[in-house]
């Protein structure tokens, strides 16, 4: 007859219970700085796209070839295909102050940001944010002087001007 994995072997072994471990450890408060400050310039733009979202939760909406009225896949609310706000994201390759190459995926209010850092040191070609486009965004990204960015990993934090 076979055995089950299931049943255990007795192999007269006996288990002995250990006293417990009595020493207490000191309590470390541990803060990591993962913070990053820098300056760049934006070397180019590897990938821009734009897509509408819902006014209701702000996910991404698929919109259709035809119609007038919207339906959110995720909160089901529907609405005008004219009120759905455009958004903007962007992949580009930035250049620090060591001229060290670094990637960053750039979301709309980032976009937004630096855009309107090229506004006030441009304001005679300022864009104006509310129609944004990609070709503004383009231009502007290629225009704009340095700037200082806080970010973590890849992820931005803040963009300012470099003052």
């Amino acid at each position: 007859m076979a055995r089950s994995l299931y049943q255990p072997l007795d192999l007269g072994a006996a288990l002995n219970q250990q006293n417990p471990f009595k020493m207490l450890l000191p309590l470390v408060s541990c803060q990591l700085v993962s913070h990053m400050v820098a300056l760049f310039t934006i070397g180019c733009i590897v990938k821009l796209s734009s897509y509408n979202f819902c006014i209701n939760c702000n996910s991404k909406l698929n919109m259709p070839d035809l119609g007038n009225i919207v339906d959110c896949q995720n909160c089901k609310a529907s609405m005008a295909r004219k009120r759905c706000p455009k958004a903007f994201y962007c992949k580009v390759r930035l250049h620090d102050e060591h001229d060290r190459p670094l990637h960053f995926t750039l979301f709309d209010k980032s976009i937004r940001q630096l855009v309107e850092l090229y506004n006030t040191t441009n304001p005679h070609d300022a864009f104006e944010l509310k129609n944004l486009t990609e070709y503004n965004i383009k231009e502007a990204f290629a225009l704009l002087e340095d700037f200082k960015m806080t970010y973590d990993g890849s992820r931005v934090i803040n963009i300012e001007l470099n003052r």
